[in-house]
């Protein structure tokens, strides 16, 4: 889907965390590679195949989310698409939307989701060790096997402002910023000073920044692929549910894999 190939506005790392781990675009051309630095609205643009690109007035009619959120929550277009709400007006059980948590990461309640393809693991099936790569430092091991589908922790941090994400775009604070697809495209169409002191400066982005949320926050130390060789690794991909990333495995994962 559009969603899993273009990905969210992400940061810089010198080992980029979460360089899109979760695609096979992000293997299939060195265009992807424009993420790895700190994000500009034209890099973000290029970043997009135009095959995937939404040609003006095309419309993801309400039957069709429906249909896409009931099938496979992780898989649908989000700028258009609120799976959350969706699946929840069908029965579900759901997550919280990040803004019903005012920052308290612990009224997600993410484990006790109850609807199809969500499947969370429990603490004790992970933990955060040194990395099997050469180079990224600390990654995310399974302590047990993992079988494909399983939801791994959401990535949490501090909550940003429109101001706030414009104060780190060009440096290193966004080494670990996420945002939202339909919050982050949003943003292409504000310039920097719009960011910064515009109407909507103060307002909620919704974009997360996981630098200095360390403690349990397993999905901050997921490692992205650097190289073409490490894309033969990747075991997950991103999925965003009521605006907040989780991972989700691609393949069954044994034990004491990364």
């Amino acid at each position: 889907s559009l969603d899993q190939a273009m990905g969210h506005i992400l940061g810089r790392r010198q080992w980029p965390r979460l360089h899109r781990v979760a695609f096979f675009c992000l293997c299939a051309a060195p265009l992807w590679h424009s993420f790895v630095v700190p994000f500009t609205r034209r890099q973000l643009v290029l970043g997009v195949p135009a095959a995937l690109a939404l040609a003006a007035g095309d419309v993801v009619h309400a039957e069709t989310c429906e249909a896409c959120c009931l099938e496979d929550w992780c898989a649908c277009d989000h700028r258009v698409c609120n799976c959350q709400q969706i699946l929840k007006a069908n029965g579900f059980t759901v997550p919280q939307d990040v803004s019903a948590l005012g920052g308290d990461w612990q009224k997600l309640d993410w484990r006790s989701a109850q609807l199809p393809r969500f499947h969370p693991v429990f603490t004790e099936d992970l933990m955060v060790s040194n990395s099997t790569l050469k180079g990224a430092g600390q990654g995310v091991i399974a302590v047990r096997d993992l079988p494909k589908g399983s939801v791994l922790p959401p990535y949490m941090g501090q909550l940003l402002s429109y101001r706030e994400v414009g104060l780190r775009e060009f440096n290193e604070d966004m080494d670990y910023t996420w945002c939202p697809l339909k919050n982050g495209l949003a943003m292409l169409e504000m310039t920097p000073e719009e960011l910064m002191v515009g109407p909507k400066a103060e307002d909620m982005s919704f974009c997360v920044d996981s630098k200095e949320f360390v403690e349990k926050n397993l999905g901050r130390y997921v490692n992205g692929a650097k190289s073409r060789e490490q894309c033969e690794l990747i075991n997950v991909k991103m999925c965003e549910l009521g605006r907040v990333m989780y991972f989700r495995t691609t393949k069954a994962i044994r034990a004491g894999t990364e």
